[in-house]
Parts: C-alpha cells; sequence; structure tokens
C-alpha cells in the first residue's frame, strides 16, 4: 500500500448497498484486493460494508482510485451476488440453458435452494462448486471469474452470463468438468447420464443437470409429453405440494409465439429450456423465466401449455425432490 495517499480515509469509507455479501470477505479487481466487512442493521439486514484493507502490486495512484470507483460500482449494482441463491442473470454465448434452467427452477423452492447452497462453498481464494452426482469439485478463482465478465466469444457478445457471480462460478466449473471428460475419455452413458457426448457443457440435458447436481432422476423424472399425462401428474396434489417437492423445466421443440395470462405476445425459442418457477392448479397457471434474461417472468394458462403440449410444441420434465 505504500505510495498511495490517503488510503486511511478510503479504507474508513462505507459502500451503501442492498447486496448481502460474504463477511470479511476478500475480492480481486485486477491488481487490487478489497478486503470489507458487513455492517449489520438492527432489523439483521445488511445494507453496507466497511473498506477494512487493501493489497495493492499496481502503486499507481490514479489505478488506485479508479479501482475503488469499480469496487464501489459493482457493489451498488449488484455484480457481487454471492449468497448461495441464484439471482437474476443473462446467458450469453455458452449454450447450457439446460443447466441454467434447472438453477431457476431449484432456487425456486427450499429444498431446491438447499441443494444449490450444498453445491456452493466461498472461500478466500473463489467459489468452489461440487457437482455431488460426479463426486467432483472445482474452485473458481475470483481472477477466474472477474475476467470471464469481460470474456467475449465473438467481437460483440459475452460468453459467460452476466448478473450473478454464484453462476458465473458454475459455468467455469462446468467447463472444467466437460474437460475433464474429455480428457479423460470418460463414457458417461450409463453412469450418471444417458447423454453421450464429451463436450457437455453446450446443449446437454435437464436431466444431466440435475444429476451432477446430486438428484437420482431415474427413480424420480416424469417427462410429460401429452396433455392426459398433465391431468394424471396435477391430480391429487396441491400447490404447496407441488412447488415445495417438485421441480420442472419447460423444454420447447420449435420457435413459436404464444400469448400470456395477460395476451401479450410471448416468443418461444427453439430447442430452448425455461426453468419453472410456480405452477399453480389454483390459477391455473405456469410461471417460468427464459435464461436469456431471467428478470421478467413468463406466465401462460394451464391451458396453452396443454395446447401446446398437445401439438408437442413443448414437453414439461418434473423431478421430485422429496
Amino acid at each position: 500500500m505504500s505510495g498511495i495517499e490517503n488510503t486511511n480515509n478510503i479504507l474508513n469509507t462505507k459502500i451503501s448497498s442492498s447486496q448481502n455479501l460474504s463477511h470479511k470477505q476478500n475480492q480481486e479487481y485486477g491488481d487490487v484486493s478489497v478486503f470489507y466487512d458487513e455492517n449489520e442493521n438492527t432489523d439483521g439486514n445488511y445494507d453496507s460494508y466497511n473498506i477494512t484493507d487493501f493489497e495493492v502490486e499496481n502503486t499507481n495512484p490514479n489505478y488506485f482510485l479508479e479501482t475503488v470507483k469499480e469496487i464501489q460500482s459493482d457493489i451498488d449494482t449488484g455484480k457481487k451476488t454471492r449468497n448461495e441463491e441464484i439471482g437474476d442473470y443473462k446467458q450469453n454465448l455458452i449454450q447450457d440453458c439446460w443447466f441454467l434452467s434447472a438453477l431457476t427452477t431449484l432456487s425456486s423452492s427450499e429444498k431446491g435452494k438447499q441443494l444449490i447452497k450444498n453445491a456452493i462453498n466461498y472461500t478466500d481464494k473463489g467459489i468452489e462448486i461440487t457437482f455431488k452426482g460426479l463426486n467432483k469439485h472445482y474452485t473458481i478463482s475470483n481472477k477466474e471469474i472477474e475476467k470471464a465478465k469481460t470474456v467475449k466469444g465473438n467481437f460483440t457478445d459475452l460468453k459467460y452470463t452476466e448478473g450473478d457471480d454464484d453462476v458465473v462460478a458454475f459455468e467455469l466449473a462446468l467447463e472444467k468438468l466437460s474437460g475433464y471428460i474429455a480428457d479423460n475419455e470418460i463414457d458417461i452413458e450409463g453412469n450418471v447420464s444417458d447423454f453421450e457426448q464429451t463436450d457437455i457443457i453446450n446443449g446437454n440435458s435437464p436431466e444431466f443437470a440435475m444429476e451432477i447436481l446430486g438428484i437420482d432422476t431415474q427413480k424420480c423424472e416424469t417427462n410429460i409429453q401429452h396433455p392426459e399425462e398433465l391431468d394424471r401428474f396435477l391430480q391429487n396434489t396441491t400447490d404447496e405440494k407441488l412447488n415445495e417437492n417438485t421441480a420442472s423445466i419447460l423444454c420447447s421443440n420449435n420457435a413459436q409465439t404464444v400469448k400470456d395470462i395477460n395476451g401479450n405476445e410471448k416468443e418461444l425459442k427453439e430447442m430452448h429450456t425455461y426453468g419453472v418457477k410456480t405452477i399453480s392448479k389454483e390459477d391455473n397457471t405456469v410461471t417460468f423465466s427464459d435464461p436469456w434474461d431471467t428478470t421478467e417472468d413468463i406466465i401462460l394458462s394451464m391451458d396453452t401449455i396443454r395446447e401446446l403440449i398437445n401439438y408437442e410444441n413443448i414437453s414439461l420434465r418434473t423431478f421430485n425432490l422429496e
């Protein structure tokens, strides 16, 4: 920290935020590592952070001050979302809607949230991701996560998702898992998945996503491809049981335009998956989100879902979490 003026004043500055970051967490910004503590309100929520220390390799004062601005911007805009929960995100070039949809639907129930929490561990070095179904662990460093936010897959588009550090860490871990399977020529058919390919990250299946997170899909999966199967699935159950004990993924087979419950047109993409958040018999609706932008939910009536299934435009994969 030598050679940097006014450091003590900056160290004591509070950075306001509504994001719930980990206590005494370390983040890396290029050549600057920042350490900070949470400040707890009387209601038990954390809304500001004291910067407590810095480690700096680049001693240029202007570089240091610009980095502090970047830290504040990241916190204020919610980019530091390391809270063991899946927040809003936007899928980019990696074709991993199959996995992102699984994260979304799991994060919609307490049992699913626990599965996600079990897969995430925060360390000083970064985020450790565990794929329980394969007994594989990958530590994604803070530098890897920060770099992933700027990596472009082509001239214009970002490669990795935007918006949630935990999701980015999952994607980076999936890449490492894919490399491990390819390098060791592991045949995953008949093991944890019936999907036979070595590049597991681009274009896999919802079943495989659930399996690597530790769910035995052969015992708990229902593939709904006809209206009668949907009716049987909904029979003798309640909304509470549906949404606490079930994780569901909507698979769109064809590109099509549908109308939501408010009459607004929504585009369903070809060969794309969507994370279902709620299935309501009472409201006669299915609510789901598109991995390309989860900030806006899509709500379709159950009659629309039945019609889409009837013409084989979509299928509904459900997984029992009990």
